[in-house]
């Protein structure tokens, strides 16, 4: 899997280059496929499978992280509290998620 990849995390554009990106894979794909790349001894077949699955879970990585670090700053309930007060045990979400009555 690659490193991962944080700086400057922008939501759409990240989702755009890697629909773009994985749009590019579909002929490939197609082509491996009627060439009988996938058959169990052919070495073609696996490391497309591979390299699109290091892909996928690497994005996937690098959104949890991002949202993760995003919900720090983030609030919940009602009257709102933040999320890192909550993970620092300043403040008891318990009226916020319930409510007083």
């Amino acid at each position: 899997m690659p490193a991962a990849n944080l700086d400057g995390f922008d939501v759409r554009a990240r989702t755009t280059a890697y629909l773009t990106t994985t749009l590019g894979t579909v002929v490939p794909f197609y082509r491996l496929e009627k060439a009988g790349a996938f058959a169990e001894a052919d070495p073609r077949g696996g490391a497309f499978v591979t390299e699109r699955l290091a892909a996928g879970a690497a994005e996937l990585r690098d959104w949890i992280t991002a949202a993760w670090r995003a919900s720090a700053s983030s609030s919940i309930g009602w009257p709102a509290v933040k999320v890192a007060e909550v993970e620092a045990g300043t403040v008891d979400p318990w009226l916020s998620m319930v409510g007083e009555d």
